[in-house]
C-alpha cells in the first residue's frame, strides 16, 4: 500500500498547543505499491470553499524531490468531488497529464480525531496568470483553446475558465482544477484557428469553446444580419458584436451600458 507522509505543520487541526500532522494511507491508483512519499515545506497558498491548498515538495527515497501542490479536505466536506478530481485524472485525463493538466501523484485519506482528512497531490505548473483572461493577449488566448481542445477532446469540459485556473510556468500556460469539471459528448465541428471569421453557436457546436474563443478575440468578429434588429435578442448580439469590433479596433468602449439605440 502506497503512503504518504506529511513531513510540515498545516494549519488545520488544534488542541491547544498541539499541532497534529498527517500520516495519510490510501493506495493510489496509479501505482499502489510504490514506496512511502513525504509531503515536506507546505506553505498555504489558497484557502476557501472548504479546500485548502498547499505548495511544497513531493520526496521518493532515490529520487529527486518535485514540487507539488495538495488540495485537502480537512473537515469531509468535499471529499468525494477529490475523489471524483483524481478519478478524471487517472481516466479521460490520463494522456493529458503533465501537458494539458498537470501530473497526477495520487489521493490520499486519513482519520485523526474522527474527521476525515482527504489529499489530491499534483504536479506544481506556475503561477496563475498574471493579466486578466480581458486584458490577454489573441496569442496566449489561443494557447489556452488548444488546451481547452484537447481536455474536451478527451471527454471533459472544465466548466470554470478563470485567471485562478490558468496556470503559467516559462511561458507555458497549463490548465489547473478538475474539481468542477464534467463529462463532455463535444460537438465541435472544427478547430479553433486564430484569425479565422468566427462562426455561429449552432455552426461550431460547443458552447464552453465558443464562448471562450468569441470572449477572447480569437476569432475575427462578424458582423450581423439587419433583421436581428428587430428582435430584442438581435439587438443585445448586435450589440455585442459591435463591442467585439472595437475592442479588436483597439477603440473601447463607446456604446452606453444597459442602451440600445435604434438603427434607422
Amino acid at each position: 500500500m502506497s503512503s504518504l507522509v506529511v513531513k510540515c505543520d498545516l494549519d488545520f487541526l488544534q488542541v491547544g498547543d498541539k499541532l497534529f500532522r498527517m500520516d495519510i494511507g490510501m493506495p493510489t491508483t496509479s501505482n499502489p505499491d510504490q514506496p512511502p512519499l513525504s509531503f515536506t515545506e507546505g506553505k498555504k497558498i489558497y484557502g476557501g470553499d472548504r479546500i485548502q491548498v498547499y505548495l511544497g515538495k513531493l520526496l521518493q527515497e532515490g529520487k529527486e524531490s518535485v514540487d507539488v501542490v495538495m488540495k485537502v479536505d480537512f473537515c469531509n466536506a468535499r471529499h468525494g468531488d477529490l475523489v471524483q478530481e483524481a478519478k478524471y485524472y487517472e481516466t479521460q485525463a490520463k494522456a493529458l497529464q503533465g501537458k494539458t493538466v498537470p501530473l497526477f501523484y495520487g489521493i490520499y485519506s486519513a482519520t485523526i480525531e474522527h474527521q476525515l482528512i482527504t489529499g489530491l497531490v499534483l504536479e506544481y505548473c506556475g503561477e496563475p496568470m498574471e493579466t486578466s483572461l480581458e486584458e490577454a493577449s489573441e496569442i496566449f488566448s489561443f494557447e489556452v483553446a488548444k488546451l481547452l481542445m484537447a481536455l474536451h477532446s478527451a471527454s471533459l469540459q472544465h466548466n470554470d475558465i478563470t485567471e485562478g485556473n490558468i496556470v503559467v510556468k516559462d511561458g507555458v500556460p497549463r490548465l489547473i482544477d478538475l474539481g468542477t469539471a464534467t463529462l463532455h459528448d463535444c460537438k465541435r465541428t472544427k478547430p479553433i484557428k486564430l484569425d479565422e471569421e468566427r462562426p455561429s453557436m449552432l455552426e461550431f457546436g460547443c458552447r464552453e469553446l465558443h464562448n471562450f474563443a468569441s470572449q477572447q478575440g480569437i476569432w475575427e468578429p462578424t458582423m450581423t444580419p439587419h433583421d436581428l434588429i428587430e428582435t430584442e435578442d438581435g439587438r443585445k448580439r448586435i450589440e455585442s458584436e459591435a463591442r467585439e469590433i472595437l475592442k479588436y479596433l483597439g477603440i473601447g468602449e463607446t456604446l452606453s451600458q444597459g442602451k440600445s439605440e435604434k438603427v434607422l
